[in-house]
């Protein structure tokens, strides 16, 4: 445990000592504009149906055919008032196989929902639902389920909030690019905020058209405003490459969350022997903590701790605690360097009426990606992993990296 404590130690100490050379950002710490940013209002639906079907034979009869039809609804909103998703999918195959003696007809279903709803700025309440049944028909193995049902439920109550602010960072850096290029003296705060939101709306642009990226930058650069001079195609590139840079998963804020579960399954089979069903149910608290220092070093803390018991289970009566704990340090050291540090610790008490059992681990691990372009590419990690309970370190390590010579095009 000695030894871990000083890895610990080295490792971050390490990467206080590459802040020095930090050149991301113009003016790094500057963070006011991750502290005013917000989230847009703004949602994406859309309807879609899934068809497909194969089949094979010879000329006196049809050996194997498949069929399959699956129509889907999904809609997505979120603001900084409501956050809430409704996804549902029907199906239904059809299969033959004259060889197999299998004529069957299954039907079947997924619902995916929740909503968290902000009372005030630091109150919020949450329910969501995940469930899917399948009920299959005709002449089916017996081995196959003939129908199963699973349902997970919960509600939550919690205070704080956790904004993803990665949008707002790379905004920044489109900013800085833009006047690198001297295409803008320098955005207003209002602007870089505008653009955030285009940024963070990204990922709907993805689901809804095919060609994305159209689109996307039809709206970005609608908020470029004034210009100094026209765009060159090698501008679009330049700017564009903000989207790639290694920024880390960026987060500030911090949030506490009550959360109760249920979860809920029942399979029937042909044979009335193998029927199952089992219901549990949990309580859990969360917490998160982020914390940016600058716009180039983020540190975050993350615990959680769960209870899930065995509510009706014929089989096993079950009953699990967990405690998790989850502390990281990134540091961008510039645009195509990045340091994160983590630790990682879980302690899990599993009790049955057949066994009880207790697991404890901790786990170390740095990474550190660096990328000159055309010359050399180099990542590497560390992991060191320790179980108490068997007084056992294991430790990983990779180191790789492409280094060219020479490059040249003729």
């Amino acid at each position: 445990m000695k030894n871990i404590i000083i890895l610990s130690a080295m490792l971050f100490l390490q990467n206080f000592s590459f802040a020095q050379t930090s050149i991301g950002f113009k003016n790094p710490q500057n963070i006011q504009p991750l502290l005013d940013y917000r989230l847009p209002s703004w949602g994406y639906s859309y309807f879609n149906i899934n068809f497909s079907s194969r089949g094979s034979g010879d000329k006196k009869n049809t050996q194997n055919f498949q069929l399959y039809l699956r129509p889907g609804v999904t809609k997505y909103y979120e603001s900084e008032e409501n956050i809430w998703n409704l996804s549902f999918s029907p199906g239904y195959s059809y299969q033959y196989s004259k060889y197999s003696d299998i004529n069957e007809n299954s039907f079947n279903y997924r619902l995916n929902g929740y909503w968290h709803k902000y009372v005030n700025p630091w109150l919020f309440l949450g329910i969501g639902n995940n469930s899917g049944g399948y009920l299959g028909t005709g002449d089916i193995d017996k081995d196959i389920n003939k129908s199963r049902f699973n349902s997970h439920t919960y509600i939550s109550l919690g205070f704080g909030r956790v904004r993803n602010v990665g949008p707002i960072i790379r905004a920044l850096r489109i900013n800085e690019r833009l006047q690198r290029l001297k295409i803008v003296n320098e955005l207003s705060a209002d602007k870089i905020q505008q653009i955030a939101q285009v940024l963070f709306k990204h990922d709907g642009y993805v689901t809804i058209h095919d060609r994305y990226d159209k689109y996307f930058w039809q709206d970005l650069f609608q908020h470029i405003t004034p210009v100094n001079k026209k765009l060159s195609a090698f501008d679009y590139y330049y700017i564009g490459e903000s989207l790639i840079e290694n920024i880390g998963e960026r987060y500030n804020g911090c949030d506490l969350e009550f959360r109760l579960d249920h979860d809920y399954a029942n399979h029937n089979y042909l044979t009335d022997s193998l029927d199952y069903s089992e219901s549990n149910a949990g309580f859990s608290v969360k917490s998160r903590w982020y914390k940016n220092l600058s716009l180039s070093h983020q540190i975050g803390l993350t615990a959680q701790v769960a209870y899930t018991f065995s509510i009706d289970n014929k089989k096993l009566d079950y009953e699990y605690r967990n405690f998790y704990i989850d502390a990281n340090n990134l540091w961008v050291i510039n645009d195509r360097l990045l340091w994160e540090t983590a630790f990682y610790g879980r302690i899990s008490f599993i009790k049955t009426n057949k066994y009880h059992h207790h697991y404890d681990s901790y786990l170390l691990r740095s990474s550190f990606d660096y990328f000159i372009e055309d010359n050399l590419l180099l990542d590497s990690n560390i992991d060191v992993q320790f179980y108490p309970k068997n007084d056992e370190i294991y430790w990983t390590f990779n180191i790789g990296f492409v280094y060219y010579i020479s490059r040249n095009l003729f």
